[in-house]
């Protein structure tokens, strides 16, 4: 795999298929999660006046998209951003993608005077990979929310100081 570079989704249909085609390589990503970052490309895409999301994606030879970052600031804060959505095709897993996402996420958010990342994981056990990836990346667990999605499944909350 030779990754040419990490760059902004374009608001164009051709990225939207790549993204389309991306999101059907990410196993982990229910049909509803698949919707949910939809919703969000869309309002990406779609309003010229768009602040509020911001999609990324690691970009091959070939022109394909093998990851994905959309982060954006979070509402009535200042300088809290959230990572709404982060994922590698399975074919590229495990190759340093996201981390170089957030990584690059990092630094935009210094430029733009970003303090706190703030995401959202889910403890299922399918999860647990994505739980110890943030924290490798220094992500602390903030909060915990026990049954928050269905019983067992407790929403967690891990923050970053940028």
């Amino acid at each position: 795999m030779n990754i040419k570079k990490i760059r902004a989704v374009a608001k164009n249909e051709n990225d939207y298929k790549s993204m389309l085609k991306l999101l059907s390589d990410i196993p982990l990503f229910s049909r509803d999660e698949n919707e949910v970052v939809l919703e969000l490309l869309d309002l990406y895409q779609n309003n010229p006046n768009n602040r509020d999301y911001y999609f990324f994606a690691t970009e091959e030879e070939m022109g394909n998209f093998s990851s994905f970052i959309c982060f954006g600031p979070t509402p009535m804060t200042s300088g809290t951003y959230d990572l709404y959505w982060l994922g590698t095709s399975q074919k590229y897993e495990k190759q340093g993608l996201a981390r170089s996402l957030v990584d690059f996420m990092i630094s935009y958010l210094r430029e733009h005077q970003g303090r706190i990342i703030r995401v959202e994981t889910a403890s299922k056990e399918a999860y647990s990979g994505t739980q110890a990836f943030y924290q490798r990346l220094n992500f602390k667990e903030e909060a915990r929310l026990r049954d928050f999605y269905a019983p067992g499944d407790d929403l967690m909350m891990f923050t970053y100081h940028v």
